[in-house]
């Protein structure tokens, strides 16, 4: 199976790009509306900010003002610690509440937060005092009356799983105004770390209205295709004193780190447009077959092989050794690498050395695919003056298992007095999907399952499909009993054009007899069939 990108992707970017720095513009002339704000830290003491319970600890050099108070958690069994911030409150009306501790790890995960409006049930929820800390952090919009009658407190229950540090510090109330009034969550930074590569990782980010009147998010925007809104769809009208909930999907294509800016664009006239970075980084599925590692991923077959005090020095593996077999002395020498491959696809097989100067100029490396493949042959020279220096040996399609391997063997062939065996990756190569025009005009309107063709086919055949939105694709091969006979995808992605090649085996990479088959692509709420025809 093949899958190919369309090559246009990048005037589709650009245009992004373009669309996001317009849109941007509009903030830097605006006046920001100064707000209404009140802060309530710890080192106000009494009546402002009151703690109970021991033992408290105080903290000079973190926090808001460069202090804060906190809890060690010696004994489990110290629970039930509370401290409470008490604003002087002087023009009554909805106030954001939020929040703040110092960028400190190892906090409670599950502190409970009580606010108490005067004349109202009190709002708990809980939160982990490790997230976002360094930042403030929201705990809703809240009508609050006149004078020192409404209070935020913080329990240390016993609810927490982790963390032996329970804190506080400040508070931060903004009166919100009669017009509408954006507040996200968060504004500063938010990183979704390591993602594999075809996978994804979501962050729900809470945007509030804090103002008196209606406001709509018209839309949201990121320059690169990796990052983006997932639901729900925009605009989104958000009601006064309110909120929702805005999924933001990343979903890297690439094995690298993205740096992007979410761009929330709303019609809140001095603040249309507020941007949050973000960053994650995509990781590729890699497997590694070390000569440390033993059977059944490395057996050598042929000859004596030694043990050399010193391997390959690649960054995130631990290689502690390499083997070689002294050529005089084991003609034919052969050793073989047997990945324990995750799922079929198409994979980019490399192996690296330790610095030598002294080993096999042409050494032969046969490579073996799994489900009846033809075997493929390659000599390299191993010598090398890096101490981690990845060789190409080829793209291969694999199958799931233990039924791929590649051989290194003396051939007999070329100078050096060693052949040598250390490390062997085998990385797999994305089917990546592309956009196809501007994301403004260009994305497909319906979900479309195109007949393939040619049909009917002989070898290989052409099926392309469209998606209107990102989602779960599955893309799968039947036979007339109904059987499942191969699977094409089987992943999220990005709306989009794709193209897939089926080229007439079933899922063990045998071929399949002729006849007519049935092509079935589903999403969630999605289904469509096409019938193919196979003539041998």
């Amino acid at each position: 199976m093949r899958v190919y990108m369309k090559t246009c992707v990048l005037a589709a970017v650009t245009l992004s790009l373009t669309i996001c720095s317009l849109v941007s513009v509009p903030q830097t002339l605006a006046q920001i509306t100064q707000r209404e704000t009140l802060y309530v830290d710890d080192c106000q003491g009494t009546p402002h900010y009151t703690m109970t319970g021991s033992t408290w600890v105080y903290l000079y050099g973190f926090g808001w003002r460069g202090e804060h108070y906190y809890v060690q958690m010696e004994n489990p069994s110290n629970i039930g610690q509370t401290a409470r911030w008490t604003p002087d409150i002087t023009t009554a009306g909805y106030y954001a509440v939020a929040f703040y501790l110092p960028p400190i790890s190892d906090s409670r995960n599950h502190a409970l937060y009580v606010l108490s409006s005067f004349g109202t049930t009190p709002d708990s929820s809980w939160h982990d005092q490790n997230y976002n800390s360094g930042n403030w952090i929201n705990l809703g919009v809240h009508y609050l009356t006149e004078g020192m009658v409404n209070a935020v407190m913080v329990v240390n229950d016993s609810t927490s799983t982790s963390g032996n540090i329970f804190r506080a510090d400040a508070t931060r109330f903004i009166l919100g105004p009669s017009e509408l009034d954006i507040e996200p969550e968060r504004r500063n930074a938010y990183a979704y770390g390591q993602v594999d590569v075809l996978d994804h990782k979501d962050w729900e980010l809470r945007i509030y209205n804090i103002g008196g009147t209606g406001l709509t998010v018209q839309q949201t925007m990121c320059a690169t295709n990796a990052f983006f809104l997932y639901e729900p769809s925009v605009p989104v009208y958000i009601e006064p004193r309110s909120f929702e909930d805005f999924t933001i999907r990343f979903m890297p294509l690439e094995d690298q780190i993205f740096d992007d800016t979410l761009k929330i664009i709303s019609d809140d006239a001095d603040e249309p447009c507020i941007p949050i970075p973000l960053t994650g980084e995509g990781v590729s599925i890699r497997i590694v077959v070390n000569n440390d590692d033993g059977p059944p991923g490395y057996v050598e077959e042929v000859g004596e092989w030694e043990t050399a005090n010193v391997g390959a020095n690649c960054p995130g593996i631990n290689n502690l050794t390499s083997r070689y077999g002294v050529r005089p002395q084991n003609p034919g020498a052969q050793a073989t690498f047997t990945p324990d491959i995750p799922f079929a696809g198409l994979y980019r097989i490399e192996f690296a050395l330790p610095v030598t100067a002294a080993a096999s100029t042409n050494a032969l490396y046969v490579i073996r695919p799994g489900g009846g493949a033809a075997p493929d042959s390659v000599w390299l020279n191993q010598c090398t003056d890096q101490a981690c220096e990845w060789r190409l040996l080829g793209f291969h399609y694999l199958v799931p298992g233990r039924g791929n391997s590649v051989s290194v063997i003396d051939s007999g062939t070329g100078t050096g007095y060693v052949i040598r065996a250390d490390l062997m990756k085998f990385t797999y190569c994305v089917p990546v999907p592309v956009i196809l025009e501007s994301p403004m005009s260009g994305l497909p309107k319906e979900w479309t399952l195109h007949q393939n063709y040619p049909n009917p086919f002989n070898t290989s055949t052409e099926i392309r499909y469209h998606t209107p939105q990102a989602g779960h694709v599955s893309l799968k091969i039947f036979n007339l009993l109904g059987q499942e006979v191969r699977t094409l995808v089987d992943i999220v992605q990005r709306a989009g054009e794709y193209e897939v090649i089926w080229e007439g085996r079933d899922n063990e990479d045998r071929e399949v007899a002729s006849g007519l088959y049935f092509c079935r692509l589903r999403t969630c709420d999605v289904s469509k069939t096409i019938k193919m025809v196979l003539m041998r």
